[in-house]
Parts: C-alpha cells; structure tokens; sequence
C-alpha cells in the first residue's frame, strides 16, 4: 500500500497511443498525467522495417487542422490538452515553442 500520493504521472500519449485505462485510473485519483510525445513518432519505419504513419502527417489531423486554420501539431496538443493531460513539448526553435504556445 502507497502511503504518499504521487503528484503527477508522466506517460507517452499521442493518438496513436493514448494509454486511456492508466489515464482515467491516474485522473480519477487525483494524480495529474503529463504526456510526452504527444505529436507522436518522427520515424517513418518500425522496427521491423513496416512502413508507418506519423500523427503529423495523418490525414484526419491534416483535414482537421485545415479546418480549424491551425497547424497539425497544434491539433495534436490541444487533443492531449482536451482529455485533461499536461502536454510537455519541447523545441529549441522560437517558431514552435509559439505555435506549441498557440494551442492552448
């Protein structure tokens, strides 16, 4: 039995992998989530070699930003954000730490 709380959580959560039993549990106790990788995987090839698709270039995220007149990335973040998650994006590049900003 836990006799102290943790205060957060952090999990690998995109849309590919949203990890919703431990999200839910986790939020249902007071725990808060914060998600890495919440724009998905950059590589374009599995382990195996299996060609796949990266969130980023999903085309019901493409339609949606389009739609919306955002960006992509900014649809992927707002997703995290909208299911209660703490969105940890990280860029050394002034243009997307404000796009990243944007979303909120």
């Amino acid at each position: 039995q836990v006799r102290i709380k943790p205060a957060a959580i952090q999990l690998e959560v995109n849309v590919y992998l949203n990890n919703a039993d431990l999200v839910d549990f986790s939020q249902s106790h007071g725990v808060h989530v914060i998600g890495y990788y919440v724009l998905g995987a950059s590589q374009t090839e599995s382990l195996t070699g299996d060609k796949m698709t990266i969130p980023l270039e999903d085309e019901r995220v493409v339609d949606i930003a389009t739609r919306k007149g955002c960006t992509p990335a900014q649809v992927l973040t707002k997703y995290a954000m909208q299911r209660g998650i703490v969105a940890k994006c990280r860029s050394s590049q002034e243009s997307r730490i404000k796009e990243n900003f944007e979303a909120t």
